[in-house]
């Protein structure tokens, strides 16, 4: 298994990101002067990773100047949402043109539990069926010369879908789809307040993320609240400063 500084990561790496909108056919970044302005704005927040949601090369355009400018692209692929997730095909021709373009990443599998419609409890049959999927997903990426993302769980998930996950692919001999992969989840302390008993509060969920991946360390979330308010507090304040409207 590759140590974490050999994956690849922007230079320089200040660990923060974006998730760019919604859309798939997000076109704001196809007008230059939107894309230089974004540009600016985003190195004043010192953001170096981005997240886009794109279906065929809806992205293309927008990816490869991402790239050019040096960022660190996640590239989501769209899938519609219900069972049919975990019997669809993932065409390696619909990747090659955005690793062509720079990207490194791509995910599939954006927090399943939501998709499939499920709620939080799976069946075991579910899990197996979701442990095949990703592994044709990945198998697809990795031919495709990408780093597949496992399915981004909700943080106070893991117990529920994560770890039965990870031992289900393990179950059907395909560890090393896992070995080639980089973990994806949503850990946000956005749930109940600590005093909530588990495992409604996310937090406890870190735990669970630094056991399963030594390298994540989850020293930056002992007081999340602090930790979010201060961040949006210092984001309002270099939006304030660009003349950028929060909302």
């Amino acid at each position: 298994m590759r140590a974490l500084a050999e994956w690849p990561r922007p230079n320089p790496d200040s660990g923060l990101g974006l998730h760019l909108g919604a859309s798939i056919y997000d076109t704001r970044h196809r007008d230059l002067a939107m894309l230089e302005a974004d540009h600016r704005l985003w190195q004043q927040m010192g953001i170096r990773w981005l997240k886009v949601f794109a279906s065929g090369d809806s992205q293309l355009v927008s990816v490869k100047r991402y790239c050019d400018l040096g960022y660190e692209v996640i590239l989501r692929l769209y899938s519609a949402g219900g069972p049919e997730i975990l019997d669809r095909s993932w065409p390696v021709e619909d990747m090659q043109p955005y690793v062509q373009a720079g990207v490194h990443y791509i995910e599939a599998f954006n927090e399943p539990e939501a998709e499939l419609r499920l709620g939080e409890w799976p069946t075991q049959e579910t899990i197996d069926r979701l442990a095949a999927a990703y592994v044709r997903f990945a198998d697809a990426a990795a031919h495709a010369g990408a780093i597949p993302c496992t399915p981004a769980f909700q943080g106070d998930r893991t117990e529920t879908w994560l770890r039965p996950f990870l031992r289900a692919v393990k179950a059907i001999g395909r560890q090393d789809a896992l070995e080639g992969s980089a973990i994806a989840g949503h850990w946000r302390p956005a749930n109940h307040p600590p005093t909530h008993p588990p495992p409604g509060f996310v937090i406890r969920s870190y735990e669970v993320w630094a056991e399963i991946v030594p390298e994540f360390k989850p020293s930056d979330f002992k007081n999340p609240y602090r930790m979010d308010v201060a961040f949006l507090r210092w984001l309002i304040k270099v939006r304030r400063e660009a003349g950028v409207a929060m909302f």
